[in-house]
């Protein structure tokens, strides 16, 4: 009896080991693929304020927008 208990916490102890290093390496490669993704410039659309990437925005003078609509809105609020 007092060897078979043994034996599963052994067996237990060995599992949470090699589950823990699994689980550490997976961190660190998700660490490390982040660090590799570059960074986005973002930019603020001037009507609603939402922040999208750069190259996603239009662009009209200096300001930024987020679709088409934002800047025709824009356009008018600022012409009246």
């Amino acid at each position: 009896m007092g060897l078979r208990f043994f034996i599963t916490i052994l067996g237990i102890w060995l599992l949470f080991i090699v589950i823990r290093n699994a689980y550490r390496k997976r961190l660190a490669a998700k660490a490390e693929a982040d660090k590799q993704r570059p960074a986005v410039d973002m930019v603020q659309c001037k009507q609603c304020g939402t922040h999208l990437p750069r190259h996603e925005a239009l662009c009209d003078s200096d300001d930024y927008f987020c679709s088409q609509e934002h800047l025709l809105e824009y356009k008018k609020d600022i012409s009246h």
